[in-house]
């Protein structure tokens, strides 16, 4: 017998709104995963956060030191992922403003990471040639978001030799090496600043998961909340698996019985 997201939702939800915890954010960088575990925190029966909507409000207005919308939003929400809570350091400011939250670090090989990136940009942009040029034009939320995205988060350097004024190097745009210095460097940081609160901070990598187990207690869920992982693979739509094997015979029972006004 199968169950569609929604009726694992349904069932799920009572056990979601007991959360001890005050937010969750995912932290991982894009191509982590980030997607499939949206799905599950929503399987889960956790509100999560309007992506879209977040990130056209308040990316460009976090790149400038102003959190008060993105605090707003954060606000209505139990869970989030992408943009602008995949890049920088903007998890310091999210766990000073929301205290007793949780974080969720999706980590994946940084190889892999690197070709999935480019795969999915070569995928969103019709393009085997990633340069300026093909992200100019490309109107992702807005005209020229993608262009001031990526100066911003991947190209920008600091000139020495110019009053230590902030240039942008084309050269560096899905530089290999370049890239992967700066995901590595991003995964340190965040390992560093938890480092004396392991129960705040949990390291994934969904690539690799075949249950939900090391989420679902990471959130304090019961036990027998225990499911294959959804999949969704926005690179090679052929990967997806969406189909939910329930792990656990208490949580199929819960699933399989007519609730008082059912």
């Amino acid at each position: 017998m199968g169950f569609s997201f929604k009726e694992i939702r349904k069932k799920l939800r009572p056990y979601a709104k007991q959360k001890l915890w005050n937010k969750v954010f995912c932290i991982g960088a894009h191509k982590t995963g980030t997607t499939s575990l949206n799905i599950l925190m929503y399987m889960l029966g956790f509100d999560c956060a309007r992506q879209h909507e977040i990130e056209i409000s308040t990316t460009e207005q976090v790149q400038r030191g102003n959190y008060r919308e993105l605090f707003n939003q954060v606000a209505l929400y139990d869970f989030f992922q992408d943009t602008p809570f995949a890049l920088g350091s903007t998890y310091i400011a999210l766990d000073a403003y929301f205290p007793n939250s949780k974080f969720i670090f999706t980590y994946r090989n940084p190889e892999e990471w690197f070709n999935s990136l480019i795969k999915y940009n070569q995928k969103i942009l019709n393009k085997k040639v990633l340069d300026k040029s093909a992200i100019e034009n490309f109107g992702y939320l807005r005209e020229d978001y993608i262009l001031k995205y990526t100066e911003y988060n991947f190209i920008s350097e600091v000139d020495e030799k110019n009053n230590l004024e902030v240039n942008y190097n084309w050269n560096l745009l899905f530089n290999k090496d370049h890239y992967i210095k700066c995901y590595k460097q991003r995964r340190d940081e965040i390992i560093k600043y938890f480092q004396r609160r392991p129960n705040d901070l949990l390291i994934v990598d969904i690539t690799k998961e075949k249950d939900t187990r090391k989420i679902t207690n990471f959130l304090e869920l019961p036990e027998f909340i225990n499911l294959t992982f959804p999949r969704y693979n926005s690179t090679d739509n052929n990967n997806d698996s969406r189909e939910i094997k329930i792990l656990d015979p208490k949580l199929k029972e819960i699933l399989t019985t007519k609730g008082l006004f059912e």
